[in-house]
């Protein structure tokens, strides 16, 4: 039987559409709406995403950013640990939510940090190393950088309506970061290590404390002591007042104090005997300058000592500071550094010992004894400096140089590849009992009824 050709439903039909069309142009349909949908389900789910983060972002702003930050009453560093919080939630974010994730909330949590970085690094005026300031500049330079290449559209790159080659704000900015951080390095003090080809090592009765030298930047003040310290004139001084403002956690001025002439032979557990130390009429000394403005002190540094009063450095007492004390940057002047962790450990031991600050009588006596609150109770004894050259070898005095108080060097002493490490350390000694005229224990009030 022949197909009629009029037929609709027939393949090849005349006229309408054949059935397998048909079907083609419904199953494109069905196609084309299940992907229109498909999209807008997409849109949407992207959209509550995006509402999502953008809602986190607000919460990390309302939880960490500092909700007034003038860089003038940051003195203490109220602001600073929020900040450092607050940078590092942002980082966080932006790794594992905002990259990636549209132009504008990638972009904003960048200028977020950036800025924050800025306003850390301006308004911490104790830190004041450049080595350490650079961090801060380059983290904020990598986020404005990525902001100028990558967001043309974030407002800080509009330049539409400003006069022909005038720079946005975000190529101001990182100008005005490169440039800071350029005089920075050029202007503020930066850690280095020593230069000096001499190892000086201080015998105490704590421990050994290996140092070299800034003799580059400190010439006058190093020249001086290593000839004192190789004829002797440190053998058998002190390391004799802890130094402390501040707490551990944020320390303003951590370190101990010897080297004083006066130092010599004081008892141990005599306040009284102390005074002497507190009364030590050395001043004056070196002018300020040489590497006082160059190196910080951080843990470790050797710096000279001088009385608050003046700003002229001893010309032979010395401190060592114990931790980081950005406080003394500018008003007193580095001349070494410890080289050693056992130095280090040595120097914690001896900051730890007790100070007459403990001592309830002198704590609130009205009179001259409490020049003595932070004099340790048991002065650690410098039996003696020896200085090594470049080879090893110890410096010996010149005939005729050597002081008075010199402690002759041992066998062991001559190089320091024989030298035996902290041969002269020993026990604090017990604080004697009081004297109660003879008896073990004095009556109490009430005691004889």
């Amino acid at each position: 039987m022949n197909a009629n050709p009029s037929d609709p439903t027939t393949e090849g039909g005349g006229g309408g559409l054949s059935a397998k069309t048909l079907r083609a142009l419904i199953g494109g349909g069905v196609v084309l709406i299940i992907a229109v949908v498909a999209f807008f389900i997409w849109r949407g789910v992207e959209a509550d995403a995006q509402a999502d983060s953008w809602d986190k972002y607000h919460v990390i702003r309302k939880d960490n950013e500092p909700g007034q930050d003038p860089l003038w009453n940051d003195l203490y560093g109220v602001f600073g640990a929020q900040r450092d919080r607050y940078v590092k939630a942002l980082e966080a974010f932006l790794e594992a939510e905002a990259k990636g994730s549209g132009e504008t909330l990638e972009a904003d949590v960048r200028w977020r940090i950036a800025k924050t970085l800025a306003d850390h690094v301006l308004s911490q005026r104790d830190l004041t190393d450049a080595t350490k300031r650079r961090d801060y500049y380059d983290r904020a330079l990598a986020q404005m950088e990525k902001i100028r290449d990558d967001f043309p559209n974030y407002p800080l790159n509009w330049d539409m309506w400003k006069p022909s080659k005038f720079p946005s704000l975000t190529r101001k900015f990182v100008d005005w970061l490169q440039k800071n951080k350029e005089w920075e390095a050029e202007h503020l003090p930066m850690a280095r290590e020593p230069d000096g080809e001499h190892t000086v090592v201080f015998r105490t009765t704590a421990g050994d404390l290996r140092a070299k030298l800034y003799v580059t930047d400190a010439k006058a003040w190093t020249d001086g002591f290593l000839a004192r310290a190789i004829s002797g004139g440190y053998d058998g001084t002190a390391i004799f007042e802890k130094r402390e403002i501040g707490d551990a956690a944020d320390p303003k001025e951590h370190a101990v104090r010897g080297g004083s002439d006066a130092s010599r032979d004081r008892a141990t557990y005599d306040a009284n005997d102390h005074l002497t130390l507190a009364e030590d009429p050395r001043g004056g000394g070196l002018l300020p300058g040489e590497a006082r403005n160059k190196i910080p002190h951080d843990r470790g540094i050797m710096a000279a000592w001088h009385d608050g009063a003046t700003e002229y450095d001893d010309a032979v007492q010395f401190m060592f500071i114990v931790r980081d004390s950005q406080q003394l940057d500018y008003d007193y002047t580095p001349v070494g550094k410890l080289v050693d962790d056992a130095s280090l450990t040595t120097l914690d031991e001896i900051f730890r010992r007790k100070t007459w600050r403990i001592d309830p009588k002198i704590n609130e006596d009205a009179g001259e004894l409490r020049q003595v609150l932070d004099f340790f109770q048991v002065p650690v004894v410098i039996k003696k400096v020896l200085v090594y050259d470049a080879a090893g070898k110890l410096v010996e005095p010149e005939a005729g140089k050597a002081s008075a108080s010199r402690d002759p060097a041992t066998t062991a002493e001559q190089s320091l590849s024989t030298l035996d490490a902290d041969a002269y350390k020993v026990p604090v000694p017990e604080k004697p009992a009081p004297d109660n005229g003879g008896d073990e224990k004095a009556p109490g009030p009430d005691e004889n009824k």
